[in-house]
């Protein structure tokens, strides 16, 4: 996917952006998912057809990125990140973006561990998410190990 350019274009590391797609591609997930809570959200505040405002409220791509942050964050319409790069360049600069705002944080696999929690949201959830993405961050590292040897 690019991934390890990308990496080095927004300085994170490409095993994270792999594991973050390979979550985000898990049990079956498609490169669309709509949510319902978001919807009910954007609905009460936006001036948006309902079709438009259903999209805001989707995550799109191999990196699942949230549709209403296509354009204020990565200047791209929801559309455009179902291109593999565009998609992946979005994920990496939000990722980029919440390690910054963790930069006072010295341990880096817990800065790394803020900011996917940080990239899926807040609370318990996004909490299981990062548990789970950084496993496949260390299981990644490992077979590149096995591989090398």
């Amino acid at each position: 996917f690019g991934s390890k350019d990308i990496g080095e274009k927004h300085q994170v590391p490409s095993v994270v952006l792999h594991a973050l797609i390979e979550q985000e591609s898990a049990k079956g997930s498609y490169l669309y998912r709509f949510e319902p809570g978001v919807y009910s959200r954007l609905k009460k505040t936006m001036q948006h057809t309902d079709h438009e405002i259903r999209m805001l409220a989707s995550s799109h791509g191999i990196t699942h990125v949230m549709g209403f942050n296509a354009m204020p964050r990565c200047n791209v319409h929801w559309s455009k990140l179902y291109d593999t790069q565009v998609g992946l360049d979005c994920g990496a600069r939000l990722l980029r973006d919440s390690l910054n705002r963790h930069s006072q944080e010295r341990d880096e696999s817990k800065r790394i561990w803020l900011a996917l929690r940080d990239y899926n949201g807040a609370g318990p959830k996004a909490e299981n998410y990062a548990n789970q993405v950084m496993a496949k961050v260390g299981a990644l590292l490992i077979r590149e190990q096995v591989n090398q040897s």
